[in-house]
This record gives C-alpha cells, sequence and structure tokens, in this order.
C-alpha cells in the first residue's frame, strides 16, 4: 500500500491505468466530475469499452442526502463547487455515455456515504478517502494491488460490488 497525496498520484497515472486495462474498470465518487468533464477521458472509457473492457461507473444520485451532508461538511472550511450541479452534470454525462457511441459502459446512481473515490482498473485501484473538511484534491491517495495487498483489494472490490448491486442503472438517453 503507498499512501501519497494526490499530486504524487497525478491524472496521468490514472489515466495510465485505464489505458492499460484489458479485463475491468470501475469507478466510483459522488459525481466524477474529475473524469467526466474531460472529452479525452470520456472517450478512453468508451474506446476501453468498445475494445470488450467491463467498464462500470458509479456516481452520488443527483438527490441523494448524503450529497447534502457532504455539502454542509464543507462549508466554512472550503469552498465546494455546486455538488449537486455537478452531480447532474456527472448523471447527465453518464446518460451520453450509455448511447451507441459509447456502447458497453454500465451506468449506475447510488445513494450511499461516498466519503471515497474509487477507480479501479483490472489488479490495481486508487482509493481516495474524503476526509471531512478537506478538499478532494488534498485527500491522500492509496494506490492499492491485488498480488500485494490482496486482502485489502477485495474488501474494496466487495465493497463496490455491492454499491453496485442496489445502484439505479440509468436509462440511455434518446436520440
Amino acid at each position: 500500500m503507498a499512501p501519497s497525496s494526490p499530486s504524487n498520484v497525478s491524472v496521468n497515472s490514472w489515466r495510465q491505468l485505464i489505458r492499460q486495462a484489458v479485463v475491468q474498470i470501475d469507478l466510483l465518487d459522488l459525481t466524477l466530475h474529475h473524469v467526466l468533464t474531460e472529452p479525452q477521458d470520456v472517450e478512453l472509457l468508451a474506446g476501453k469499452a468498445q475494445e470488450g473492457v467491463l467498464v462500470r461507473v458509479l456516481v452520488s444520485h443527483p438527490e441523494s442526502a448524503h450529497l447534502t451532508i457532504t455539502e454542509a461538511e464543507a462549508e466554512g472550511t472550503h469552498k465546494l463547487a455546486a455538488r449537486s450541479t455537478l452531480a447532474d452534470q456527472a448523471v447527465q454525462t453518464l446518460q451520453l455515455l450509455n448511447t451507441e457511441a459509447a456502447r458497453g459502459i454500465e451506468v449506475r446512481v447510488f445513494v450511499a456515504a461516498g466519503y471515497h473515490s474509487i477507480i479501479r482498473a483490472d489488479n490495481q485501484q486508487l482509493i481516495s478517502p474524503h476526509l471531512y473538511a478537506t478538499p478532494a484534491d488534498q485527500s491522500p491517495v492509496i494506490w492499492l494491488r491485488a498480488d500485494r495487498q490482496p486482502v485489502l483489494f477485495k474488501q474494496f472490490e466487495d465493497h463496490y460490488q455491492h454499491i453496485w448491486q442496489h445502484a439505479q442503472p440509468v436509462q440511455p438517453t434518446a436520440g
């Protein structure tokens, strides 16, 4: 397990993990706005799905009480970008991912406490616990590898699967 700061696990690091995936990609976050606002990242996920990689994406339901709680915790400590608006945007973007152009990507929204982010690519996971009153970009990132931390890796894998099973599929957009 290699804890580090977000600056040590650059955007290019998680993109590289996604590029290398050949079996499975799982993403979980309240909004995933850091992934879903960049066209090249959406294209990367869509391309991996078209290659046959299982791509599953979980974002918080825009009306989740947990989103409201997260906003309340951030008040006064740092400015949190309008999470509800970002969640709406993330869901809209995810709906676009559920179209013909990005077939194969499975998209769901969840209602659960989301005090962490998960980016999984095959046998590696980046876990970012969101610490109280700490901006997300200052939260630590834990890099797990299935061959080095099999018990912890499996625990996060099971955690993701449990949320996935209880999450609501996002319906494809018309057109």
